[in-house]
Order: C-alpha cells, then structure tokens, then sequence
C-alpha cells in the first residue's frame, strides 16, 4: 500500500466511525382513532413539529411524498407556512391564527 493510500485510510477510519454512532430517530408511541367516522379525508396538510426548521421541511416533505403514493392529495406544511425564524416571538405565530387559515383553504 503506497504512503498516500495509507494516509488517506487512516484518516477516513476515524471519520467513519463518528458517521456510524449518529442517533437514529425511533419510534417511542403512535395513536389512532379506530372509532373515527368523519368525512373521509382528501387534502392533508403534513405539519411536522422540530425546533430546526431543515428538519422540519425534511419530515414534511418525505411524509407528504408517502401520503400522496397512496393516492391521497398531501401538502408538505412549509410550502404554506412559514420558518419560525421568520417570526419575532411566539405571540406573533399565535397572531396570524395558522390553523384557521389552513381550514379555510380545505385542510382536513
């Protein structure tokens, strides 16, 4: 093994090993209504709830892919709702009454 390739081994070992101890995200509980018997829902609004809005929009995004490869209309959140950076404090999230507004326009 030549100097170079020796080199490069013994600094990628290292960077492998902190890659393969990243936590992974797991599962701790899930909920459903089995005695739902509402409208059956057509336009889903994904809204994923992270203090980092990159992955906020990653989880809206995949979430929203696999509901609509079910056949359902589903719309990643952040394409209608803004970063929480983009806003001074909390009071002005609660001010523009998201909910309501994603209601109106047809959001189950």
């Amino acid at each position: 093994m030549s100097y170079q390739k020796y080199i490069t081994v013994l600094l990628l070992a290292p960077l492998l090993g902190l890659v393969t101890c990243a936590s992974s995200t797991r599962l701790y509980e899930r909920w459903n209504d089995k005695d739902y018997a509402g409208e059956k829902l057509n336009k889903v609004l994904v809204l994923g709830l992270f203090q980092d809005d990159i992955q906020r929009r990653a989880f809206e995004a995949a979430f929203a892919k696999k509901v609509d490869s079910t056949g359902k209309n589903a719309v990643a959140g952040y394409t209608l709702m803004p970063d929480t950076a983009d806003f001074d404090n909390k009071e002005d999230m609660k001010k523009n009454n998201l909910v309501v507004e994603f209601m109106r326009l047809g959001y189950s």
